[in-house]
């Protein structure tokens, strides 16, 4: 299997992980919680080209950036498709 080398993102990310490599684990508590409540929040890390383009679908469909966001998840649309917005 080839190997790719980490782009900028990849390697910030990676950093950000070794600086926090030490940090606490959340408590299962918190996890629990989070699992339980009404709405589930994940942070994603986007290239910037693919975040300004999916500010232009949102913009063009007349939905806020989570909706456009979850359409694209659920109806299962590629990037490309929001690389022709």
């Amino acid at each position: 299997m080839p190997t790719v080398e980490p782009d900028d993102i990849d390697k910030e990310m990676l950093a950000r992980a070794e600086k926090h490599k030490n940090d606490p684990v959340y408590p299962l508590e918190d996890v629990l919680t989070e699992i339980e409540s009404d709405r589930r929040r994940i942070t994603l890390r986007l290239p910037k080209s693919l975040h300004e383009n999916l500010i232009r679908a949102s913009a063009k469909e007349g939905v806020s950036l989570n909706q456009c966001i979850l359409h694209q998840i659920s109806t299962g649309y590629t990037v490309n498709y929001v690389k022709q917005v």
